[in-house]
């Protein structure tokens, strides 16, 4: 008969060796996952939240989602919402006046939430420390479509529209203030920015150019100076734009061709953009994260249907665009932002606006029985 402690011991054993199944498990399910086309759920973050604009989401660095949004009701605040595992929480960002319009969130290397956005006349910065929230002057001028990024020396860089001046325009922290620089100025060029950074430093902005032209563009850092291109100009396209680059540099970007009324995306070759249709009668809402890349290297985009009124989610796989409908059939989509989280999969979030609240989409990750 064994004794007390060599039973002990045996259930030690047994518990250790569970741990590191668990272990293996939730590593093959994060490596399968993404290749399989999972179901979508749908769950309510905030109910009651006001009027909420221009929802921004990314990932914390636990893995959770968080969302910057501006509540043009009752406070016309800056607010941030995070996920701790069970439930959303929510903070002001800033209160100062009329504030948070047009934000873009992004995690910094010391992963802390940061938030550009317009405040007023001023183009403002809210960083958290990891205890409470402050915020700095970017530039003092209006500012609209601003698109937050960090750069590889872990700096803050935004791209926005000077509405004032027409211009687009691009700001980097250098460690003690902000330089501002004009990225396009010919004609009324900017709106919609969407800035991406990469390897070295390798920088790319889309945006729209209003007047006279109504085009696509896209702006290029190469060896610290920015040049400019039509990635479409057959009509009106170009709003709405949303860029993101995959691996090696791929840059892809996503609008909305106004005069077809459809959401495409355009991918650049190295030479040149060719261009496709992801759906017809459909619409990109106004915000800076509706395109990402999935783990297996090609993109994907959320977008609210503007006819039936819902929000879908389209990828690419490889050959062709697959669109699938997400959340419905009540009045859901307007807003959506989306991101791929640590488990490869994608996530949405985007308002409700017949039930006046906030929701959460997710695909289905696997689960491991405890």
């Amino acid at each position: 008969m064994k004794s007390l402690q060599e039973l002990y011991d045996a259930i030690s054993d047994i518990q250790v060796e569970l741990e590191s199944q668990r272990e293996l498990i939730a590593g093959l399910s994060a490596t399968v996952a993404p290749l399989v086309d999972l179901p979508w759920d749908s769950s309510v973050a905030i109910t009651n939240p006001g009027t909420l604009q221009y929802l921004s989401m990314a990932f914390r660095p636990d893995g959770n989602p968080a969302v910057a949004y501006h509540a043009a009701s009752p406070g016309f605040d800056l607010m941030y919402a995070w996920f701790d595992g069970t439930s959303w929480n929510i903070e002001t960002a800033d209160d100062f006046g009329n504030v948070g319009q047009y934000p873009s969130l992004a995690f910094g290397p010391d992963g802390n939430p940061a938030i550009s956005y317009k405040a007023g006349t001023l183009l403002k910065l809210a960083r958290h420390d990891g205890t409470s929230w402050s915020s700095e002057l970017v530039f003092g001028s209006n500012a609209e479509y601003t698109s937050l990024a960090f750069t590889p020396e872990g700096n803050p860089a935004v791209t926005y529209y000077d509405p004032v001046n027409e211009y687009l325009r691009y700001a980097e922290y250098n460690g003690v203030g902000w330089d501002v620089e004009t990225v396009d100025n010919d004609g009324d060029v900017g709106q919609y920015s969407s800035l991406a950074i990469g390897p070295e430093g390798k920088t790319a902005i889309a945006y729209y150019d209003t007047t006279p032209n109504r085009d696509l563009k896209v702006a290029r850092l190469v060896d610290g100076v920015w040049t400019n291109e039509i990635v479409e100009s057959d009509g009106n396209v170009g709003t709405q734009a949303s860029l993101a680059a995959g691996p090696d540099w791929e840059l892809v970007v996503s609008y909305t061709h106004n005069t077809s009324n459809q959401v495409k995306v355009a991918r650049f070759t190295g030479s040149s953009w060719i261009n496709n249709v992801v759906k017809e009668g459909g619409v990109n809402t106004v915000n800076n994260r509706r395109l990402a890349f999935g783990p297996d290297g090609n993109p994907a985009v959320a977008y609210y249907d503007v006819t039936d009124k819902d929000v879908r989610y389209a990828f690419y796989n490889g050959s062709t665009w697959i669109d699938q409908k997400v959340d419905g059939p009540d009045d859901v989509g307007f807003w959506a932002s989306m991101a791929f989280g640590p488990d490869g999969q994608a996530a949405i979030i985007y308002h409700d606006s017949s039930n006046s609240r906030l929701k959460y989409a997710r695909k289905t990750p696997f689960s491991i029985i405890p």
